[in-house]
């Protein structure tokens, strides 16, 4: 089977189980609650091979002075990501919450000094810290967060004080999958979002895995 085959199949079963679920409605809101969000995950992630090849095609068109900072929430992402740079011989350095306290320093610093490194990878809950990466001219997001207020938050390590050159910022999903649903949350539904994916409350759940699954 394909990706696409794998993946609507997943999420056709993904849909048969919420709806079972919304029928009966049986046992507590948020157990089931987080049964649907580790599902989502795993549909989100049988994305993430497609977008790590149109990242490396895109990157291998970049000029000289081009530098990218790529974001995922997912360090696991970052290892592939990490193995398929290596392969097509591009020079990049990474930054995420295992390093030490220098190694962090180091790892900045050899970015925004070091002209043969062109990509930094970063965890996104990394890239939301205090940083500076205004040698950076792009931003990759390779995988839309619930709460959109951290993505906004790892940008504005590029557009920082200091900036001098334009920063154009990519975001990586694929149309009609649960990437392209959360884009269009972020947009649509930022409320939404916020309160059934950080807060301890309960209403409106099940509409957001609704609009999630593509029900809506």
């Amino acid at each position: 089977m394909d990706e696409r085959k794998i993946y609507d199949k997943m999420e056709s079963d993904t849909k048969e189980q919420f709806r079972s679920w919304k029928e009966s409605r049986n046992g507590d809101l948020k157990n089931n609650y987080v049964t649907f969000l580790e599902m989502i995950l795993r549909l989100r992630q049988i994305c993430n091979h497609t977008q790590l090849l149109s990242l490396v095609e895109f990157l291998n068109q970049n000029n000289d002075d081009d530098k990218s900072v790529v974001f995922s929430q997912w360090t696991s992402f970052l290892d592939l990501i990490e193995i398929a740079f290596k392969d097509a011989n591009v020079k990049f350095i990474r930054f995420d919450g295992k390093m030490l306290c220098n190694q962090r320093e180091e790892a900045v610093n050899n970015f925004n000094n070091d002209p043969k490194i062109k990509v930094l990878l970063i965890s996104l809950k990394c890239g939301s810290l205090g940083l500076n990466l205004t040698a950076a001219n792009q931003c990759f997001l390779m995988d839309p967060w619930w709460n959109p207020s951290i993505e906004d938050q790892a940008i504005d390590r590029i557009y920082r004080i200091g900036q001098t050159r334009p920063v154009s910022v990519f975001r990586f999903f694929i149309e009609n999958t649960i990437e392209d649903r959360v884009f269009k949350l972020q947009k649509k539904k930022r409320d939404l979002i916020l309160q059934a994916f950080e807060s301890n409350e309960s209403p409106n759940i099940d509409e957001a895995l609704q609009v999630l699954l593509g029900d809506s």
